[in-house]
């Protein structure tokens, strides 16, 4: 029998890498965690950490993955206002048409929330400036700052992270 290896905090190895904006960790961790690459890339949207994403995302991780709230990572990216992984999630086939279990879509989340400019970026990613590429592969390549940085400049408050990211967890839990 496998042995239940998740911390009661961060989960997996690749969430708690996924938290921290770790792309190398996560590019290390990502092959052997199957189950969590889709929680993880709930957690990266949901942050605004597109270099995450972008990893998880050539690594296998679902862009229609659900949460228990029937939320998907896109949802999670537009409701708080991250306009880069919103671009990566649609390049990537993510749909802004499905809904949660409130009969909200990624628009109705972000409009809620104060986002209204999501909505360019909803109808056509490339509405958006380009991201930036490193000149090798054609990634995406991003600087992260964490939850506090974040909030410090003017981002999403780290307590509205911290709370959705708790229940994130607890979706995590129940599954």
């Amino acid at each position: 029998a496998a042995r239940d290896t998740r911390s009661p905090i961060f989960g997996t190895a690749l969430t708690a890498a996924t938290y921290r904006g770790d792309v190398g960790i996560v590019n290390l961790l990502a092959p052997l965690s199957g189950g969590s690459l889709d929680e993880a890339l709930q957690i990266a949207s949901l942050q605004g950490k597109p270099a995450v994403v972008d990893a998880l995302l050539r690594h296998g991780a679902d862009v229609f993955s659900r949460s228990k709230d029937n939320k998907t990572p896109l949802m999670y990216a537009a409701a708080h206002g991250h306009a880069d992984v919103v671009r990566l999630l649609m390049l990537n086939g993510s749909n802004k048409l499905l809904f949660d279990n409130d009969k909200l879509t990624a628009a109705d989340l972000a409009l809620a929330a104060g986002h209204a400019d999501i909505l360019a970026v909803l109808d056509d990613p490339k509405n958006m400036p380009p991201a930036p590429v490193d000149g090798s592969a054609g990634e995406l390549v991003a600087s992260e700052q964490s939850g506090t940085e974040a909030a410090a400049e003017g981002g999403v408050p780290a307590e509205g992270v911290a709370a959705d990211a708790s229940a994130l967890a607890a979706t995590a839990d129940g599954a």
